[in-house]
């Protein structure tokens, strides 16, 4: 929008991204900038603290005809999932399910019913981890290489130098007991079978 001055409130360092496809579509690349798999590169190219439009240009963004639309769907579900969760957004849901299939509404009926998902964090957890998964084989990534970007001491072995979600993983280890998100993005990444089958 406008700001006073006759200036726009983005810029260089704060670009817009416009969606130009139906909302399903446009949830792909919402799911992609979310995912770790995206954030590790990132973290390579951005030296400061903005991404400028030419660090964004060279972003790997999947084109649309490089993801299965089985698989354009599974992203979008867990999109919408993770952000229907409250009345605020009725009015994206009600646009949302004039745009769904009659098959992908017989999946996700409450978002025409306007009833928004339960806010569940360990099913956001769940949910999150898939989507890590999906893009990781979108990059066409190896166990070995998403094991190393969960964690590289998981490669390296202890004391491994580089570190990529440190502080997620000493988090989650005080929290759970665990690094709970290398456990499920891997397990997802091992056994969604949507995957698989591409």
């Amino acid at each position: 929008s406008l700001v006073p001055g006759g200036g726009y409130a983005a810029g260089d360092k704060l670009p817009l991204i416009f969606n130009e496809r139906e909302l399903v579509a446009g949830l792909c690349p919402v799911a992609i900038m979310a995912s770790i798999p995206f954030d590790y590169v990132a973290r390579q190219k951005v030296g400061g603290s903005s991404m400028a439009f030419f660090i964004m240009k060279q972003m790997p963004f999947p084109t649309p005809d490089q993801i299965p639309n089985s698989v354009k769907w599974e992203m979008a579900k867990r999109v919408i999932e993770l952000t229907y969760f409250n009345h605020d957004m009725d009015a994206w849901a009600e646009e949302l399910w004039e745009e769904l299939t009659n098959e992908q509404r017989n999946e996700m009926p409450n978002v025409g019913k306007k009833e928004p998902f339960i806010f569940d964090p360990d099913r956001r957890a769940v949910l999150q981890a898939e989507l890590d998964a999906i893009v990781a084989h979108l990059y066409e990534l190896t166990t070995d290489e998403l094991r190393y970007i969960l964690d590289p001491e998981d490669i390296c072995g202890p004391g491994c130098i580089n570190e990529t979600f440190r502080v997620l993983k000493e988090r989650e280890l005080r929290e759970y007991g665990e690094y709970r998100t290398r456990r499920l993005v891997l397990d997802a990444f091992r056994t969604l079978p949507f995957l698989n089958n591409h």
